[in-house]
């Protein structure tokens, strides 16, 4: 049983670095493919280091350190690898910052010890560090990223999303809470990668990202292009469908009877918006209306962005800045 634990887990190490070349070949200008690239490949160095640590009598602190190097690297690393999947998204040298933790763990990696560091506090703070990336990385994907995708993207991103948590969990679970083992997590993961790598191949213009090639095929005539927009302006205007916290591209597909690369054809070509930038225009008037309105003095800034269609105050306080200039509580003072 050791020795086919031990050849799970090299060939989960193998396959992550595989995947993660595959996708590095092919991230030139596309945030998404690097940032992926990248978490494959810090799981497979800490998943080596795990593996090391148990089947190996003698272990260099500077390889453990290595391991943990990539354990800090690949919270934030997963958390902008979501984030990217958000149109527009652009990578900005402020965000070099949050790899700090990761980079300084790196340049101590012949210093740091186990007894005299990690042991005594160290790995804690690392996996608690790691706990509040996911929650993250998961509320940004609940409430911004999946607006961008395509339904069946939704789906299996989600999964990849599983695979990568399980594995960080694992950690937590094991050290924190004593509830696993410590090889738990590159075991399930090795055996969950493989799947991972089924999906990649057979289902790869879903991890292309390149949403615009799809366009080169759509070509309407004007008279439909008019009547598709009006429609979806009378589903904003008339219809309200923005207000509800849930209303994603697919939704508005169902509820206008447009499939969703016509939409995203007619957002991106003819409204010259994106579908995140028209709801959140429609959201942000309304919820202008509602800081003023005497009738809704009772409701808090986050009671307000909940009514105006919003799923998070942090998402709403973003938008409104971004689109007013002045934070809500400002515009509801200046009024």
């Amino acid at each position: 049983m050791r020795e086919l634990s031990l050849v799970i887990c090299w060939l989960g190490v193998l396959q992550s670095v595989l995947l993660s070349l595959y996708f590095i070949s092919s991230s030139k200008e596309n945030y998404k493919k690097l940032f992926l690239a990248i978490v494959l490949l810090m799981i497979a160095i800490r998943a080596a280091k795990s593996t090391l640590y148990v089947f190996s009598t003698f272990q260099p602190i500077y390889i453990l350190n290595i391991g943990f190097a990539a354990h800090a690297a690949l919270a934030p690393a997963l958390y902008f690898f979501v984030r990217s999947l958000k149109e527009g998204f652009t990578f900005k040298q402020r965000h070099i910052l949050q790899f700090i933790p990761a980079t300084l763990l790196l340049a101590l990696c012949t210093t740091l010890t186990l007894e005299g560091f990690w042991y005594t506090g160290g790995y804690t703070v690392l996996l608690f560090y790691t706990l509040i990336y996911l929650v993250l990385t998961w509320k940004y994907f609940s409430s911004e990223s999946r607006q961008s995708l395509l339904p069946e993207q939704v789906k299996w991103i989600g999964l990849l999303l599983i695979a990568f948590s399980v594995f960080l969990l694992s950690y937590f679970t094991n050290y924190v809470m004593g509830w696993t083992s410590y090889l738990s997590g590159p075991l399930l993961y090795s055996i969950l990668i493989y799947g991972i790598g089924f999906i990649v191949l057979k289902y790869n213009r879903l991890f292309s990202f390149e949403v615009k090639r799809k366009y080169q095929n759509v070509n309407l005539p004007k008279e439909e292009m008019e009547m598709y927009t009006a429609r979806i302006q009378r589903a904003y205007a008339e219809q309200r469908i923005f207000l509800n916290p849930d209303f994603s591209l697919s939704a508005l597909s169902k509820s206008v009877n447009i499939p969703v690369h016509i939409l995203s054809y007619l957002f991106s070509e003819h409204l010259k918006k994106s579908f995140i930038q028209l709801t959140n225009q429609y959201r942000i008037e309304e919820a202008k209306k509602l800081l003023v309105d005497p009738a809704k003095k009772h409701l808090s800034i986050s009671g307000i962005a909940y009514e105006a269609g919003f799923n998070s105050l942090t998402s709403f306080n973003t938008a409104f800045k971004k689109i007013v200039k002045v934070t809500p509580s400002e515009f509801q003072k200046m009024r």
